[in-house]
């Protein structure tokens, strides 16, 4: 029982860690005895799994539309 509920916050932690880091859920390795946190870097290496190159298209397209700081106003170009 108490393994059981070690993994599952185990797995908690690395949602969350997870979010904060990169907004993307990253596969992790599980808890099993002393190990330390386990992490991929991703299919290209940049820490976001395969294809969240749309998401970067998506994120320009909402950074380019926001205005809720003045920010937009001399802003030329929103993600390189």
């Amino acid at each position: 029982m108490e393994k059981n509920i070690l993994s599952e916050f185990w797995k908690l932690l690395n949602q969350v860690e997870d979010f904060y880091a990169t907004g993307f859920e990253d596969k992790h390795n599980p808890l099993s005895g002393d190990e330390g946190p386990g992490r991929s870097n991703g299919a290209d290496g940049s820490g976001r799994p395969a294809g969240s190159a749309d998401s970067l298209e998506q994120v320009r397209m909402e950074v380019s539309q926001c205005t809720l700081c003045p920010l937009y106003r001399e802003r030329r170009q929103a993600v390189a």
